[in-house]
Protein backbone atom coordinates (compact mmCIF):
# COMPACT_ATOMS: atom_id res chain seq x y z
CA UNK A 1 0.00 0.00 0.00
CA UNK A 2 1.08 3.55 -0.80
CA UNK A 3 1.43 6.19 1.57
CA UNK A 4 -1.05 8.17 -0.45
CA UNK A 5 -3.38 5.60 -0.22
CA UNK A 6 -2.86 4.85 3.40
CA UNK A 7 -3.40 8.50 4.18
CA UNK A 8 -6.15 8.47 2.34
CA UNK A 9 -8.03 5.92 4.62
CA UNK A 10 -7.09 7.89 7.72
CA UNK A 11 -8.43 11.40 6.08
CA UNK A 12 -11.80 9.47 5.31
CA UNK A 13 -11.81 9.23 8.93
CA UNK A 14 -10.97 13.04 9.97
CA UNK A 15 -11.88 14.99 6.85
CA UNK A 16 -11.93 18.04 9.22
CA UNK A 17 -8.06 17.92 9.28
CA UNK A 18 -6.16 19.36 6.24
CA UNK A 19 -4.17 16.92 4.98
CA UNK A 20 -0.57 17.79 5.13
CA UNK A 21 -1.78 17.87 8.99
CA UNK A 22 -3.62 13.89 8.68
CA UNK A 23 -0.07 13.26 6.63
CA UNK A 24 2.18 14.44 10.07
CA UNK A 25 -0.15 13.61 13.21
CA UNK A 26 0.00 10.01 11.10
CA UNK A 27 3.72 9.87 11.50
CA UNK A 28 3.51 10.96 14.78
CA UNK A 29 0.92 8.29 15.60
CA UNK A 30 2.69 5.47 14.22
CA UNK A 31 6.20 6.69 16.02
CA UNK A 32 4.56 6.61 19.00
CA UNK A 33 2.79 3.53 18.80
CA UNK A 34 5.96 1.60 18.11
CA UNK A 35 7.51 3.43 21.09
CA UNK A 36 5.22 1.18 23.25
CA UNK A 37 5.97 -2.16 21.45
CA UNK A 38 8.33 -4.35 21.53
CA UNK A 39 11.18 -3.12 19.41
CA UNK A 40 11.14 -6.63 17.28
CA UNK A 41 7.27 -6.29 16.92
CA UNK A 42 7.37 -2.89 15.99
CA UNK A 43 10.48 -4.01 13.24
CA UNK A 44 8.17 -6.15 11.70
CA UNK A 45 5.15 -4.25 11.49
CA UNK A 46 7.36 -1.33 9.75
CA UNK A 47 8.36 -3.77 7.27
CA UNK A 48 4.59 -4.01 6.30
CA UNK A 49 4.19 -0.31 6.14
CA UNK A 50 4.47 2.16 2.99
CA UNK A 51 8.20 3.46 2.92
CA UNK A 52 7.66 6.73 4.73
CA UNK A 53 5.27 5.11 7.27
CA UNK A 54 7.37 2.79 7.90
CA UNK A 55 10.33 4.94 8.57
CA UNK A 56 7.94 6.34 11.27
CA UNK A 57 7.28 2.68 13.02
CA UNK A 58 10.80 2.26 12.79
CA UNK A 59 12.19 5.64 14.86
CA UNK A 60 9.63 4.67 17.17
CA UNK A 61 11.16 1.04 17.53
CA UNK A 62 14.42 2.74 18.74
CA UNK A 63 13.27 4.41 21.66
CA UNK A 64 10.67 1.20 22.49
CA UNK A 65 10.07 0.92 25.95
CA UNK A 66 11.26 -2.35 27.51
CA UNK A 67 10.14 -1.76 30.94
CA UNK A 68 7.54 -4.09 29.97
CA UNK A 69 4.64 -1.32 32.30
CA UNK A 70 1.67 -0.54 30.00
CA UNK A 71 0.94 2.81 29.08
CA UNK A 72 -2.94 3.70 29.39
CA UNK A 73 -4.89 4.72 26.94
CA UNK A 74 -5.17 8.08 28.44
CA UNK A 75 -1.83 8.79 28.70
CA UNK A 76 -0.96 7.90 25.03
CA UNK A 77 -3.75 10.19 24.03
CA UNK A 78 -2.28 13.17 26.17
CA UNK A 79 1.22 11.99 24.52
CA UNK A 80 -0.80 12.33 21.14
CA UNK A 81 -2.14 15.34 21.84
CA UNK A 82 0.79 16.74 22.94
CA UNK A 83 2.95 15.66 19.88
CA UNK A 84 0.44 16.77 17.16
CA UNK A 85 -0.57 20.23 19.30
CA UNK A 86 -4.29 18.47 18.69
CA UNK A 87 -7.25 18.28 21.27
CA UNK A 88 -9.42 15.48 21.58
CA UNK A 89 -11.86 17.36 20.31
CA UNK A 90 -9.66 18.01 16.83
CA UNK A 91 -9.75 14.41 16.24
Amino acid sequence: MQTDRFLAHVYNACPQLDPDVIHQCTLIVVDALCEQLPAEQARRMASQLPEEIGEAAANGSERSDTSAVPVSLDDFFAKIEFRTELTAKDT
